[in-house]
């Protein structure tokens, strides 16, 4: 644990972002100072899943001037098509399913992308995004017209 990667009770320091379908969560806690982000599989029991090739773990740079660089934040899109990813580790095996993309933002002010796949699960966990209505729902309020000046 890094002591001095934020201030005193300035937080959130854990931050999450399930997937379901794996019965796992991508974790990450800001004062790590290792391994950044991990997936721990939540069924049937919480462990965390070891990642052990360097091609295959998520390493973040450090910051600028070679200073530390934390997590603040994660999300997993599952709504963008990134079509069969590639095996990492061999050409010859066959290519992983579209895959969720992980976002992860680091105080170092960077958005960084991730795609997520797994070797032997073969379910499409990416769907399209959700339509916008045509119309806003009746319980959200319209903002009244600008009235107009007489003068």
């Amino acid at each position: 644990i890094e002591e001095g990667c934020t201030p005193f009770m300035e937080g959130p320091y854990l931050h999450s972002a399930p997937l379901p379908a794996w019965g796992a969560v991508v974790v990450s806690h800001r004062k790590a100072n290792d391994e950044h982000v991990m997936l721990v599989q939540a069924q049937p029991r919480c462990e965390q899943v070891m990642v052990t090739h360097d091609l295959l773990r998520i390493a973040l740079p450090s910051g600028p001037g070679g200073e530390d660089n934390y997590v603040l934040g994660l999300a997993l899109d599952t709504s963008t098509d990134t079509g069969e990813l590639p095996h990492p580790l061999s050409t010859e095996k066959g290519s992983l399913v579209p895959t969720p993309v992980l976002l992860v933002v680091t105080s170092d002010a960077a958005l960084r992308f991730y795609a997520l796949g797994h070797f032997e699960r073969q379910e499409v966990l990416t769907r399209p995004p959700a339509a916008l209505p045509a119309a806003p729902p009746a319980w959200a309020a319209a903002r009244p017209a600008a009235a107009t000046d007489p003068a």
